[in-house]
């Protein structure tokens, strides 16, 4: 989708669609229009399309009609293959008001808003709460009369009703076309299988298809009848790249798997010598595919898992958050984000950053979190390293206290509703906040083993990438802030040795005494029912409570697990004496509760004996 939930438009995407103008009408053109739109500012897209809204509609009869034939197929574009001022229809102002219509429908359609009829109040509404220069409007004025030949003619002829019919149906019918092609291509690679990547046959190479992407895009390869790879382009920051992926691996988080290619290997000729040779879906991607293996800084590919499903945004990523069985989705979510904080790895999920984010590096597949395109950013900036570093003993802490006021959730919280819609609840956030403890207790757990891996990944990468010239220039800085990062998290989630010790034998107390499910009203949604963040911090820290502590630091922390739990549990109290004024309620959710509050007692009065011995 071109535009967000909360208005805004995406360079990105509305510069490919920009494009796609351009290729259907058949002109060739050099023009980068996603970075033209991204250098002027987050704001400038969203100011581009107002401004196409307005040369539309508020000039009055006099624009012309490369505009007005924006909607029926005809080329909008600069110079090509636009009408001449001869052949710009008379409207009348009904005839206006109808063709405006017709037009915001087309344009809205292309841009796949999910803000829908309401789109352009979405839009003003986001950039009054900024500051924007007057300049880029002018700027957007520049670019509106340079890319669609927007101008005013005041010579007027008429075109007769049955020929703009003729090519309303037109357009309709080639649009009617192109979606369904797209669709039919969509099936096509939601059935392939991922292919190991260790060994790729490639002289099984059955078709390819481009696939554009906000760090440059991929060439998807289907290889027999029902195997696919993906092969990636790689920059300078290759070697980065390949870092996240050890890294990930050595932690357990879920990521694309990945082996580079250099031109210097052998199999790097037989690779590009299939793709250069085997079809493609889109007869438009073949120039692309040169550019894949060998344009500008680009001396190795990386051989990318295939991950069938969808990406978390838009109408898909929202309909996968919202599936029964989604409540993984956000732990496994958590997990990605705190690797995302080892690596400083910002174009994702912008919990301690401040950006927008990128959730297109997320795809569900099998209702799992899988990242995609993932990379260490080492900072060089001694204050702005320290400065980073303060972040994420911040967020280590909010983790460990599953904080869902934290500055992190609710940036988490703004992401995820601008990338897809979703309004996350308390319920959702406390899993993902698990997710993100249970990864940074992970490196605590494994620090040593961690630190040791670190040098044999770094002579990998050297072994790699030693003939690309530059690519191992700040190698060093990477693994210093691997290092630096390991022990700070390691430092705030450190588990004391006799806790861990003692938590091996425990077993969880939530489990044995309440079940998921058993506490909401009958007819609640357990994911927007406070009993529900009750039940799942009793899963992941009930172990805490069911077994009497070995140390001071270990009943301190029991003790803030309990008061925690109490408070949530009061909340829950509160909403069941509620409802009960008004609805009935399940004796098996009082039961359970009980239950609840009966296995707290018990802990209490353990840490309690605990003191006195």
């Amino acid at each position: 989708s071109c535009q967000s939930a909360d208005g805004h438009f995406e360079a990105e995407e509305l510069g490919k669609k920009i494009k796609g103008m351009y290729d259907y009408d058949g002109i060739a053109t050099s023009e980068d229009f996603a970075a033209r739109l991204q250098e002027a500012g987050d704001a400038f897209p969203t100011i581009f399309v107002l401004g196409l809204y307005e040369k539309l509609f508020l000039l009055g009869e006099e624009s012309s009609v490369q505009l007005l034939l924006l909607a029926e197929g005809s080329s909008p574009l600069a110079g090509e293959r636009g009408p001449n001022a001869d052949d710009v229809p008379a409207l009348t102002p009904e005839q206006r008001a109808q063709k405006k219509e017709e037009i915001v429908a087309a344009i809205m359609q292309q841009a796949d808003s999910v803000c829908g009829e309401a789109w352009r109040e979405c839009a003003l509404e986001w950039l009054n709460g900024r500051e924007v220069p007057q300049e880029l409007h002018s700027k957007a004025d520049a670019l509106l009369h340079s890319w669609f030949n927007i101008t005013q003619q005041r010579k007027v002829v008429g075109v007769s009703k049955e020929e703009q019919e003729k090519k309303r149906i037109e357009q309709r019918r080639k649009s009617e076309i192109l979606r369904h092609e797209e669709a039919k291509r969509a099936r096509h690679w939601q059935s392939m299988r991922p292919r190991s990547i260790d060994t790729v046959p490639w002289n099984t190479v059955k078709t390819t298809m481009w696939c554009q992407g906000g760090s440059g895009g991929a060439l998807l390869v289907q290889l027999g009848d029902t195997e696919a790879v993906v092969v990636k382009p790689l920059g300078l920051t290759a070697v980065y790249e390949a870092i996240a992926v050890e890294v990930a691996n050595l932690l357990g988080v879920r990521v694309a798997n990945s082996r580079v290619i250099t031109m210097a290997n052998e199999e790097f000729s037989e690779m590009s010598s299939a793709l250069h040779n085997a079809p493609v879906m889109l007869e438009g991607d073949r120039h692309k595919i040169g550019a894949v293996l060998t344009s500008g800084t680009r001396q190795c590919v990386a051989i990318l898992e295939f991950v069938p499903g969808t990406v978390l945004q838009g109408q898909a990523g929202l309909e996968a958050l919202k599936r029964p069985t989604a409540h993984q989705l956000f732990e496994d979510l958590g997990e990605l984000i705190a690797l995302d904080a080892l690596l400083n790895n910002m174009d994702r999920v912008p919990a301690i950053w401040q950006n927008d984010g990128n959730l297109a590096n997320i795809i569900v597949s099998d209702n799992t979190i899988v990242g995609i395109d993932q990379q260490v950013n080492p900072i060089s900036d001694e204050k702005g390293r320290e400065a980073y570093m303060a972040r994420v003993r911040e967020f280590c802490r909010d983790a460990g206290n599953i904080s869902l006021s934290s500055a992190a959730v609710t940036n988490i919280r703004a992401a995820m509703l601008q990338n897809c819609g979703f309004e996350s609840n308390d319920v959702s956030c406390h899993r993902l906040m698990t997710g993100v403890r249970t990864v940074f207790r992970r490196i605590a757990d494994v620090r040593e083993q961690l630190l040791a891996a670190l040098p044999e990944i770094k002579k990998k990468m050297t072994a790699m990438f030693s003939n690309i010239p530059g690519a191992l220039d700040r190698l060093d800085l990477a693994f210093a802030h691997l290092t630096d990062c390991t022990k700070v998290i390691a430092e705030i989630c450190g588990t004391p040795p006799a806790a861990r010790r003692s938590s091996i034998a425990r077993s969880s107390l939530a489990r044995s005494s309440v079940s998921r499910g058993s506490l909401p009203r009958r007819g609640s949604n357990l994911e927007n029912f406070p009993a529900g963040v009750v039940v799942h911090r009793m899963e992941s820290t009930g172990s805490l409570c069911s077994a009497a502590p070995d140390e001071g630091q270990d009943a301190l922390q029991l003790c803030r697990d309990i008061k925690d739990m109490v408070g949530e549990l009061r909340s829950c109290l509160q909403e069941l004496c509620a409802a009960a004024g008004s609805e009935p309620v399940d004796a098996g959710s009082m039961a359970a509760l009980g239950s609840a509050l009966t296995g707290l007692a018990i802990s209490a009065g353990r840490v309690v004996e605990s003191s006195a011995n």
